[in-house]
């Protein structure tokens, strides 16, 4: 095997480690535009375990926010604060 031969191998090895590594921030970014196309964004602003079945999460969904019981024998959505009313 002769020197430009091992050279040449060397070169396209490391042309393919630099598109794997030039690829992932593309991937990062399309990966974003993704998540923050979507129609409703959902943030839990917190959540409190009340016992082991029963939890209570404050959730935020596009400046909306509601009190929402999950667990136990239904689950109950309430807004937040009280008396606020929701939009559509």
């Amino acid at each position: 095997m002769a020197i430009s031969e091992i050279l040449q191998s060397c070169a396209a090895l490391l042309a393919v480690v630099a598109i794997l590594l030039s690829v992932r921030p593309l991937l990062r970014r399309v990966n974003a535009l993704r998540s923050s196309g979507l129609n409703g964004a959902i943030n839990v602003q917190g959540a409190l375990n009340l016992d082991r079945n029963r939890r209570l999460m404050l959730i935020d969904c596009d400046g909306a926010r509601a009190l929402v019981l999950i667990g136990g024998t239904r689950d109950i959505v309430l807004p937040w604060p009280p008396g606020e009313k929701s939009s559509p």
